[in-house]
């Protein structure tokens, strides 16, 4: 997993625990009512990771599924559903991640496509640095605009920018974002002092997940883009496997 989807998981793991700190109202009130189901489809580069969000499961536990493929073995329009239920044809990875609720601790990955369980290291590593993050909105003064600005005018008239929403595959060029920063601490990793930015879709204020993520870390810009998104979407795992403790369980 590189970098950039490990800290998506990371983004949404700490939104989950978001409430514990009173960080932002809106983002507690906008979690208290997520829904079991709902998903996203981001793309990076050539690959399509449809992430879906479950309700918890037994003693406050969040579980989140990955799944990864080429957009090449995609065709559109697609029913998500049936591709899930036909065991996502060409995907190359397939996880299941748990956390808990109240700590916000990623406390176990599986590979349903691998049949084991994952190590969590390197995902477990960017939790702590999270939680003491801050999510601070943006405002429309400083939020990105479209077209080159003007050299004698005084006042920005630029038209706001915004992602393009699709939701159950049709696009709405026309919806209204509430945008939230916060700037990764200096350290060793590509996020280092990185700028980060999140799109959450204003109306939809139950839906749980940003429909854009932009990250600069004053060297190269990454962005994740969010080209599907919807509801009621159901996996073919009702929770985790039994653990057990074998010779080579581990990753």
């Amino acid at each position: 997993m590189n970098v950039f989807m490990s800290f998506y998981i990371v983004v949404l793991s700490i939104l989950f625990t978001f409430s514990l700190f009173g960080t932002s109202t809106t983002l507690k009130n906008r979690l208290e009512k997520a829904k079991g189901g709902e998903f996203i489809v981001t793309q990076k580069d050539k690959i399509l990771t449809l992430l879906i969000y479950h309700r918890f499961m037994a003693g406050n536990r969040i579980l989140l599924e990955e799944i990864s493929v080429p957009k090449s073995s995609i065709s559109f329009p697609i029913n998500w559903q049936e591709w899930i239920n036909n065991y996502a044809p060409g995907h190359h990875s397939w996880t299941l991640y748990e956390i808990d609720s109240p700590s916000g601790e990623l406390l176990s990955c599986f590979s349903p496509s691998k049949g084991k369980w994952l190590s969590i290291s390197q995902e477990a590593s960017f939790l702590p640095k999270f939680l003491q993050l801050p999510l601070e909105e943006v405002s429309d003064e400083k939020r990105k605009r479209i077209g080159p600005a003007s050299k004698t005018d005084a006042q920005d008239h630029r038209q706001i920018w915004a992602p393009l929403l699709v939701y159950e595959g049709k696009s709405y060029e026309k919806a209204c974002f509430e945008v939230f920063e916060t700037f990764w601490p200096s350290d060793d990793t590509e996020l280092s002092l990185a700028h980060i930015i999140l799109y959450f879709h204003k109306e939809n204020f139950s839906f749980p997940f940003p429909y854009w993520i932009q990250i600069d870390n004053g060297v190269a810009r990454s962005t994740i883009r969010i080209i599907d998104s919807g509801s009621k979407l159901q996996s073919i795992f009702m929770d985790l496997p039994t653990r057990k403790l074998s010779k080579g369980a581990m990753q």
